[in-house]
């Protein structure tokens, strides 16, 4: 093809993960997460994979509202080079303005597919270089005893980076640290 591979199919599916424990933040408490994944086929039979994991009180998104999105943003996509991600994503963001979460889920499938057919990994293909990346775990905002646990837990399991989530008043939240 002379613009490469082009958006043959794309597959939504929602999935729900339940958390060890409940996540507590300020503005919400979580015993799960609502997500969705997104499958996308080019036209040489790769597949690229892209998910998206709302918090709806951070964005007003939830899991619903990125199924009803996703189909018409599967629609504008179908086609299309693989090549050409920055034009999609522009493009559905002019579509559906607030949908972030649905628009990051299929950008990322499609990106994945840009960098396969590339033959490079997706990192080197936006420009930068494989390396490990350091990562946290965070702590909601939970009672003093209960974060000591799990910042114990966290740091066993080898993480160097924790994250202490505030919002219960100035007072309760230094209890945590």
């Amino acid at each position: 093809m002379p613009d490469g591979p082009r958006i043959r199919r794309v597959v939504i599916r929602p999935f729900d993960l339940p958390l060890k424990r409940p996540f507590k933040i300020a503005t919400m408490t979580a015993d799960r997460t609502a997500n969705v994944l997104v499958e996308v086929e080019d036209t040489d039979g790769r597949i690229g994979w892209g998910e998206g994991s709302v918090l709806s009180s951070i964005n007003g998104e939830t899991q619903a509202t990125m199924m009803a999105a996703l189909p018409t943003l599967a629609r504008l996509a179908l086609g299309r080079p693989t090549a050409a991600v920055d034009r999609l994503s522009q493009e559905m963001a002019a579509m559906m303005p607030g949908q972030w979460t649905a628009q990051a889920a299929l950008e990322s499938a499609v990106w994945d597919l840009a960098a396969q057919a590339a033959g490079v990994p997706l990192a080197v293909h936006l420009g930068g270089e494989r390396r490990a990346m350091p990562t946290d775990m965070t702590i909601g905002a939970v009672e003093p005893k209960e974060a000591e646990a799990m910042a114990e837990e966290i740091v066993a399991a080898g993480f160097d980076i924790i994250k202490l989530k505030v919002g219960t008043g100035v007072a309760r939240d230094a209890l945590r640290f």
